[in-house]
C-alpha cells in the first residue's frame, strides 16, 4: 500500500490513494506521540481499514436496493462484503491520483469508473498546519442523468475511558434495527451539554448541526469543525476506543426517505465540504 506522510510542527498525517483516506493523524506533545485519529492496521485488509476514510457518491446506508430519481430506479448493489447494503459509497475502494504533493499539502483526484447509476469525479486535499489538519472533498457529477448525491468524511476519532462528546444540533434522524430511517424529530441523545458516550451503540445523524463537534478525553481536547450541514455519530460504546464523527451532506437513505430534500445533482454539478480537526493537550 502506498503510503504518503505529510508533516507540519508537531503534526503528522499519513495518506493513501488506496480509497483517497488517512491511515493516520497523530501529534507529538510533551514527548510522547498521541494518535488523534484511531489508526489504521500495520497490514490493512480492507479499505474500511483506516483512520478515515472518504464517503462518495452516498453516505452510509442505502436501502430498497438502489435510490429513484421521479419515475427512474437506479439499481445499486451492495459494496462490502457481508454487508446486506449499499455502503459508504465507492470512493474509498477506488484508486486516486497524486496531482499535488509537498510536506504538508496532498492533493488527489478519482475519476470514478463508469457505473449504470452514479458517475463522478472527485477531489480531496489535505492541508496540514501546525495546529491543524484540513481536509477539503468536492465530488462533480460527470453522468447525464440527475442523481441524488451525498458526501462525507469518516474519521475514526480515538477516544479513552474519560472521553465525553459535546456538539449542538435540534434534530435527529431515529432509525430501524437495519440503520435506515423511520423518523425526523427532537433530540433523544442530547450532547448540547458534554456528556459521556452512551454504554450502547449510538448510530445517528443529527440535523441543526452548528459545524462543531469537541471529544473530551483524559489528557486532550479533540476538536473537529465542518462545512456540512449534518453530523452522523458511530459509537459502539465506550471500550471500543473509537468515535465516528462524520460531518456529510446527506443522512442514510434520504434520496429514499426524503427525495425533495436530498442533494440532486445535474450534470456538471458539484457538491463539496470541508473539515479541520485540531487537539490541545489539557495534562501530562
Amino acid at each position: 500500500m502506498h503510503r504518503i506522510t505529510l508533516t507540519s510542527g508537531p503534526l503528522r498525517a499519513v495518506a493513501t490513494p488506496d480509497g483517497g483516506g488517512l491511515l493516520e493523524l497523530s501529534i507529538e506533545q510533551n514527548g510522547c506521540h498521541h494518535h488523534i485519529l484511531r489508526p489504521a492496521s500495520a497490514a490493512p485488509a480492507t479499505p474500511l481499514d483506516r483512520a478515515m476514510i472518504v464517503m462518495a457518491p452516498w453516505c452510509n446506508r442505502i436501502g430498497g436496493g438502489g435510490v429513484r430519481v421521479g419515475d427512474r430506479f437506479y439499481p445499486i448493489a451492495p459494496n462490502v462484503d457481508g454487508f446486506p447494503m449499499p455502503l459508504h459509497g465507492t470512493a474509498f475502494q477506488n484508486l486516486w491520483a497524486v496531482v499535488d504533493q509537498r510536506d504538508a499539502h496532498l492533493e488527489m483526484t478519482l475519476d470514478a469508473p463508469a457505473t449504470d447509476n452514479f458517475n463522478y469525479q472527485a477531489r480531496i486535499s489535505y492541508t496540514l498546519s501546525p495546529a491543524d489538519l484540513t481536509v477539503r472533498l468536492t465530488v462533480i457529477n460527470t453522468g447525464r442523468d440527475t442523481m441524488p448525491f451525498g458526501i462525507g468524511l469518516h474519521p475514526w476519532f480515538a477516544t479513552d475511558d474519560q472521553t465525553s462528546l459535546q456538539f449542538h444540533a435540534t434534530k435527529q434522524v431515529m432509525t430501524d434495527d437495519t440503520g435506515l430511517p423511520t423518523q425526523i424529530g427532537n433530540l433523544v441523545d442530547d450532547f448540547r451539554i458534554p456528556r459521556e458516550l452512551p454504554d450502547g451503540r449510538i448510530d445517528h445523524s443529527f440535523l441543526g448541526w452548528d459545524g462543531c463537534a469537541r471529544l473530551c478525553n483524559a489528557d486532550s481536547v479533540v476538536t473537529m469543525r465542518s462545512t456540512a450541514p449534518i453530523l452522523h455519530v458511530f459509537s459502539p460504546g465506550p471500550s471500543a476506543e473509537f468515535c465516528c464523527l462524520e460531518p456529510q451532506t446527506t443522512f442514510p437513505n434520504s434520496a429514499n426517505f426524503e427525495p425533495n430534500g436530498t442533494s440532486l445533482l445535474a450534470n456538471n454539478e458539484e457538491a463539496s465540504l470541508a473539515m479541520t480537526i485540531s487537539r490541545i493537550q489539557t495534562s501530562g
